[in-house]
């Protein structure tokens, strides 16, 4: 009995290994197979555990990414495209546990129906997923892993040469990590955004002794609206009271700073639910 009782225990142990194996192969199948560039992501997207994320969102088709050996994934939306007309884009950048490669968990419905209700005019709308432990840094400044500066960049380079999309009204926001890699994406990147919602942006480590942006006076001119909640639950309020305040001393002028009381750390159902904020955003140009 005791060996039957140590051969099922063994069997058990091998199916599972069996199972976790599968399942990692399947998640790493889309990347391993891609060609290089841009190309459609097959998988079907249906819906996970997490309320806030819409990852079966029809509109949003599935991407992938490669150059060489690295790839990453992302969602992208596109209007109703009109012969001879340009339209914006928003870009969306998630926050430190939401990154993967199921092109899902980054699928926030508080943005995707911000958008949808929201918006005062049609827009494409590109959703990157970040590599598992890689933020939106060149080095992985917050995460210590690695950063998706290069491959981001170089997929928006390709979707805004391949697309009608106005190149004068691309529009950057995120939250916490996301919040942090909408402002050093706009100060390494300047030229391509033409305003920046940046929320609840984890901006510094230790507390609030260690910034973790640099070039800030890039983005001086640049219009923003942060928002943070005094009550966030995961990242200090004084993170965007602090960058917001150095922001206005190097001269920033178009900038906002946009407090809420609810102890919440996602506020993007807060933030994208306003009908003013987008008709503020797509009145933005470069």
């Amino acid at each position: 009995m005791k060996r039957l009782s140590k051969f099922k225990l063994l069997l058990v142990v091998v199916v599972a290994l069996i199972v976790i194996s599968s399942t990692m192969l399947i998640g790493c199948t889309p990347f391993k197979a891609a060609p290089q560039g841009i190309s459609e992501d097959t998988r079907e997207f249906t819906k996970i555990k997490d309320k806030r994320m819409y990852a079966e969102a029809k509109d949003y088709k599935g991407y992938i990414y490669k150059n060489g050996d690295e790839a990453f994934c992302f969602r992208f939306k596109s209007p109703n495209i009109e012969e001879n007309k340009v339209y914006p884009l928003v870009i969306f950048l998630h926050g430190l546990g939401d990154f993967g490669s199921n092109n899902s968990s980054h699928m926030y419905r508080s943005l995707i129906d911000g958008v949808a209700q929201n918006a005062p005019e049609e827009c494409f709308v590109f959703m990157p997923q970040g590599v598992k432990n890689y933020d939106w840094t060149d080095t992985g400044i917050l995460t210590g892993k690695g950063g998706m500066d290069k491959l981001y960049n170089e997929c928006l380079d390709l979707l805004l040469e391949n697309y009608p999309i106005d190149k004068a009204r691309v529009y950057l926001t995120g939250m916490s990590m996301g919040g942090q890699g909408t402002v050093w994406q706009a100060t390494q990147h300047p030229e391509k955004y033409a305003g920046i919602i940046p929320l609840c942006g984890w901006y510094y480590l230790k507390g609030v002794d260690e910034m973790k942006l640099k070039n800030l006076e890039n983005i001086v001119d640049k219009p923003m609206k942060f928002f943070h909640s005094r009550n966030d639950n995961a990242v200090d309020f004084e993170c965007s009271k602090k960058v917001v305040e150095k922001l206005k001393s190097l001269g920033a002028t178009n900038i906002e700073f946009i407090e809420f009381d609810e102890p919440l750390h996602d506020i993007t159902p807060l933030v994208y639910c306003e009908k003013e904020l987008w008709q503020w955003l797509f009145s933005q140009k470069l």
